[in-house]
C-alpha cells in the first residue's frame, strides 16, 4: 500500500522490506543490530542500498556497493575497537557505540531553539509515543491495536478538565500561532494541571 506521503510522490521506488533483505540498523539506545533476509524479494522490490547505488550510477557516481556487507564496511570503522568488519561478525546482542570521546569532533554545534513563552498560552504541550501505535501509516492498519486505541487524543489533567467543563471523549482543540489540533480528550489524573500530552503516533 502507499502511505499518505507516497501518494504525493511523482516517482515511487520499490524498496524491499526488512524481511526481504540483509542489513543493519541503529536503535534508539545506540546499539547496532543486524537483520537477515527471510523471504525472496516480492515483485520488483530491491534493498534500499541497491536502489541508491543504481540512482548514483545514473548520475555517473560509482558507490561500489555489491552487497549489504559492502555498505556495512563503509561505516564499520566508526563503531570503535571491536574488530567488526562484516555483518556476520555482529553478535546477536548487537554492538553499542562507544563513548563520545572515542570519536573525532567534526566541529558542528547543534542549533538550540526555544519558543518564546507567552501569557496568552497557559499550557505546555508534551508530545511523544503512545502505548499502542507506531505511526498512522502502519500500525493504525492493525485491527487488534485499534481495538485498544483507534484515534488520536489530547490527554489533560482532571482539574483542568473540570475547570473547562470537558468530559472524557469530548472533541477539544489546541491552538497556537504554529497551528492547531482537534482530538478527543483523555483525562490523565497524574498530569500536571498546566500540561497536556499529545501522542505523535498518529501523524
Amino acid at each position: 500500500f502507499l502511505t499518505d506521503t507516497a501518494r504525493l510522490a511523482d516517482v515511487v521506488l520499490p524498496i524491499s522490506s526488512n524481511f526481504e533483505t540483509d542489513g543493519t540498523f541503529v536503535n534508539w539506545e545506540g546499539v547496532i543490530q543486524k537483520y537477515t533476509k527471510a523471504i525472496k524479494n516480492i515483485g520488483e522490490s530491491m534493498p534500499l542500498w541497491e536502489i541508491f547505488t543504481k540512482l548514483a550510477g545514473v548520475f555517473g557516481v560509482d558507490f561500489n556497493f555489491r552487497t549489504a556487507d559492502d555498505v556495512f564496511r563503509q561505516y564499520a570503522p566508526i563503531i570503535g575497537k571491536h574488530g567488526i568488519d562484516r555483518m556476520a561478525t555482529i553478535p546477536e546482542t548487537g554492538i553499542r557505540f562507544q563513548k563520545r570521546k572515542d570519536y573525532p569532533d567534526i566541529g558542528l554545534m547543534p542549533v538550540s531553539y526555544r519558543q518564546p513563552s507567552s501569557e496568552d498560552l497557559p499550557l505546555t504541550v508534551l508530545s511523544g509515543n503512545g502505548d499502542h501505535h507506531f505511526s498512522r501509516n502502519f500500525s493504525t492498519r492493525c485491527e487488534s491495536l485499534n481495538n485498544f486505541l483507534a484515534d488520536p487524543y489530547i490527554a489533560i489533567n482532571e482539574k483542568l478538565a473540570e475547570d473547562m467543563i470537558i468530559s472524557e471523549g469530548d472533541l477539544i482543540k489546541l491552538e497556537n500561532s504554529s497551528g492547531k489540533i482537534v482530538a478527543k480528550a483523555l483525562i490523565w489524573p497524574n498530569l500536571p494541571e498546566d500540561v497536556v500530552f499529545v501522542p505523535d503516533n498518529f501523524i
